[in-house]
């Protein structure tokens, strides 16, 4: 049996309040000495230590609990030790959560020629729980100094508007992939504005279905969707321009990446992706516990020549994007100030972009 560790901070809260750490680490030790954890590791390696990174919520739908794990590869002569991570979710769609991050770190593992996220080894049902499901990758040690952040991750970006390729060259993707335990759209589009406005729908559905519908957000939401969409991102392609699906982590706040040490590029986990037009990925830094710390990330990608033409729509574009995440933080962390954003923006757009005869 392997030995766990809890850090002393570290709680668990679970149907019934707050459990012991010590019923945590009971829950850590069943959870890596799992038969199919066990079994996806195969039988030449032994867990020999694991460091529980144990984190939950009151709404259990929600729960998971990170482990990294050192793991010993028994007869073998190129790396005997690899550190692992080992995610365990349960809850509301967990088989899917869980799935939907695979593949994305399988396609953005494999989209570049230096991949910048864990390796993903599998994922599978745990056998002696039942609803729970785990995700396996590899774990590095990060750097936790972003001073030098922006320009390492815009050396990202750039990596990836080079090297990945939509694999039916549509936007989209076949995978559902989540926000949370709240489901994005999947599917192929071939159409830029079409996809987005999907992806708008289904935000503001999650929204409704957790906080109640709202028929002035939702009147609104569906005009911009009819008369704003199709000219603002239309303009993408107009001109002899050519819109490329870019795979994208999807729900990049700044808890999400890191710097890797001593190297150009960032680290990427918990990615959400799918095929998309670049500058969406921009949408989620308004998530920042500190808003004003993604400025130098916009800048920087401004100034690295990777915003789309045209640029005086940038800041537009940009705006509409956001509404995507506001929608799925107000879906996920109640309506607060997000849907009063929400609306704002949406007449800012109707009044600019609206026919006369749909004014707000």
């Amino acid at each position: 049996m392997a030995h766990v560790s809890l850090s002393a901070s570290d709680k668990v809260l679970g149907r019934s309040g707050e459990e012991t750490e010590e019923a945590a680490q009971r829950e850590a030790i069943d959870i890596i000495d799992d038969k199919a954890l066990l079994d996806l590791l195969g039988p030449k390696t032994k867990i020999i230590n694991c460091e529980a990174n144990v984190r939950g919520l009151q709404d259990t739908s929600q729960s998971h609990i990170i482990f990294n794990a050192v793991v010993e590869r028994l007869e073998s002569s190129e790396s005997p030790e690899l550190r692992l991570c080992v995610k365990h979710v349960e809850g509301n769609h967990a088989e899917d959560r869980v799935r939907g991050e695979y593949y994305s770190l399988r396609d953005l593992y494999s989209a570049c020629s230096t991949p910048f996220v864990p390796k993903p080894y599998g994922y599978g049902k745990l056998s002696s729980s039942e609803g729970k499901w785990f995700l396996l990758a590899e774990a590095h040690r990060l750097d936790e100094d972003k001073e030098h952040c922006p320009t390492a991750l815009i050396h990202t970006m750039r990596t990836l508007q080079q090297e990945s390729l939509s694999p039916t060259d549509k936007l989209g993707y076949s995978t559902p992939t989540y926000i949370g335990t709240k489901m994005q759209t999947h599917g192929w589009d071939a159409s830029w504005p079409t996809f987005f406005s999907k992806l708008l729908i289904t935000a503001m559905v999650c929204d409704a279905e957790a906080n109640s519908t709202v028929e002035e957000l939702d009147t609104k939401l569906s005009k911009v969707c009819n008369q704003v969409i199709p000219i603002l991102l239309g303009a993408l392609e107009e001109n002899g321009r050519k819109l490329k699906p870019v795979l994208i982590h999807g729900n990049l706040t700044d808890s999400r990446f890191r710097k890797l040490p001593n190297k150009e590029d960032v680290y990427f986990y918990n990615p959400s992706s799918y095929y998309s037009h670049q500058a969406m990925e921009l949408a989620s830094w308004d998530w920042f516990e500190d808003k004003p710390k993604w400025k130098p990330y916009i800048a920087e990608f401004k100034e690295s020549g990777l915003a789309s033409e045209p640029i005086e729509q940038f800041g537009g574009r940009d705006r509409l994007y956001r509404l995507k995440h506001k929608l799925y933080r107000s879906t996920l962390y109640g309506p607060g100030d997000e849907r009063k954003q929400v609306l704002k923006d949406l007449n800012c757009f109707l009044a600019k972009y609206a026919s006369p005869s749909e004014e707000v």
